[in-house]
C-alpha cells in the first residue's frame, strides 16, 4: 500500500468516526413565528427524541420531548422552574394551546416531528399548532381539573 492510499483510508476512517459516535445533530427547527426553535434530534426505535430544545417560549434547555408518531404520543419531560415534570399527551387528548385571562385546551388532532395540532375551536378559530418549545411551556405542568375549575371561577 502506497503512503498516499494510506493516509486517505486513515482520514476516511477518523471522519466515519466521527460521523457514527457524536450523540445527535442539532437542528434548528423554524418556529411557527419564524423564531428558530433548536434541539439535539435522534432517532431510535421509531421514537423521536429532542433534547435541550431551546425556543422563543423557553431558552433554557432543560426540556426534553419524546414523539412517537405511530402511537400518536408525545412524552415531555425535563426541568421547568427547579420542579421536575414528566407527561405524555395521546392524539385525542385535551391540552392548553393558548391563554390570556382564560386557559384555552383542545383535543389534540396531530402529532408531528415539530409540531402539535389542535381540533378547531368551533368559535371561528382555525386549527392551532405549536411547536416544541410552546408546547412544553404551556403544558409542562398541565392539570385539566384544575383549568376547568379556574375558568369557572373567572366567569363567576
Amino acid at each position: 500500500m502506497k503512503k498516499s492510499q494510506a493516509i486517505s483510508l486513515t482520514a476516511v476512517a477518523g471522519l466515519l468516526g466521527y460521523i457514527f459516535t457524536r450523540p445527535g445533530k442539532k437542528k434548528d427547527l423554524k418556529g411557527l413565528n419564524g423564531t428558530p426553535t433548536t434541539s439535539i434530534v435522534t432517532k431510535k426505535n421509531g421514537i423521536i427524541t429532542h433534547s435541550q430544545i431551546r425556543g422563543m417560549w423557553d431558552n433554557t434547555g432543560n426540556s426534553n420531548a419524546d414523539i412517537n408518531q405511530s402511537a400518536g404520543t408525545i412524552r415531555i419531560y425535563g426541568l421547568h422552574n427547579d420542579k421536575h415534570f414528566d407527561k405524555t399527551f395521546r392524539i385525542g387528548d385535551e391540552a392548553e394551546y393558548d391563554s390570556w385571562n382564560l386557559s384555552y385546551t383542545a383535543p389534540i388532532v396531530a402529532i408531528g416531528i415539530k409540531t402539535i395540532t389542535f381540533k378547531e375551536a368551533g368559535n371561528g378559530y382555525q386549527k392551532r399548532r405549536l411547536d416544541l418549545s410552546q408546547f412544553i411551556w404551556r403544558n409542562w405542568n398541565f392539570n385539566l381539573a384544575k383549568i376547568r375549575k379556574e375558568n369557572s371561577e373567572y366567569y363567576d
